[in-house]
């Protein structure tokens, strides 16, 4: 038995797929008596721009200007580019006075290194003298204060820095994401501040303050002139 067709109420066969739509499409007659058919496309029109927007176009061409979401998308490749510069720029600065620590801190290192002994003052085969170690002992204690204030103040651009990163990834997927015409292949890669805080210490490590102990001069044990005398003449009757 053959399998009837369901009917719209004027009779007509309904359509309940694609193929069966396409199929009635192509055999109207409003399709077979287009004007141009079996004839190239003429696309002049479609490619024709007004003098407003030739104008528009170069003016946009020749000042590298991006539609607003490739913007947005460079913006945030910039911003996730500097932050990584940014560390590696900290990173070489602060080398050279951690390696100018280590140096001084191996001439002041104890033959038998203290608990509270920073790992920077490492035993060393050379050491200063004896008078030079109290003014060596400041020297040292500058220069890790100098390092701590340099580096916390990196620590603090860094943080501020993959913050803005952050913002301007989330701010582009988020209009990505709510867009209807914008293509999924804008957005980027999240930021996440604690992974470039995380590279910071790494590639930049605390030093801990220099202990107080190496820092006061100690006592010679050699009581002054002066104060003899006074005790002298304090013991007369």
């Amino acid at each position: 038995m053959a399998r009837r067709l369901r009917r719209n109420p004027d009779g007509t066969p309904a359509t309940t797929n694609l193929n069966d739509i396409l199929t009635e499409a192509a055999s109207a007659d409003a399709i077979r008596h287009l004007p141009g058919k079996g004839q190239p496309l003429d696309l002049h029109g479609y490619f024709h721009a007004d003098p407003e927007q030739r104008v528009a176009g170069r003016l946009i061409r020749d000042n590298d200007i991006l539609p607003q979401p490739l913007q947005d998308r460079r913006d945030a490749e910039i911003h996730r580019e500097q932050v990584s510069a940014l560390i590696e720029k900290t990173r070489l600065e602060l080398s050279v006075r951690r390696f100018n620590i280590e140096q001084l801190g191996a001439c002041l290192a104890p033959s038998e290194p203290q608990t509270d002994t920073p790992a920077y003052m490492k035993h060393g085969l050379v050491s200063v003298l004896p008078g030079a170690q109290h003014a060596a002992a400041h020297e040292l204690d500058h220069a890790v204060t100098e390092y701590a204030s340099r580096r916390r103040q990196a620590h603090q651009r860094v943080r501020e820095a993959a913050e803005k990163a952050y913002e301007a990834a989330r701010g582009l997927n988020e209009q990505v994401m709510l867009s209807r015409h914008l293509p999924a292949g804008l957005q980027v890669i999240g930021v996440r501040v604690d992974t470039f805080l995380g590279q910071f210490d790494e590639a930049i490590p605390d030093l801990p303050a220099l202990p107080a102990s190496f820092v006061v001069a100690p006592s010679s044990g050699r009581v002054s002139g002066w104060r003899r005398l006074l005790h002298a003449l304090s013991r007369r009757p």
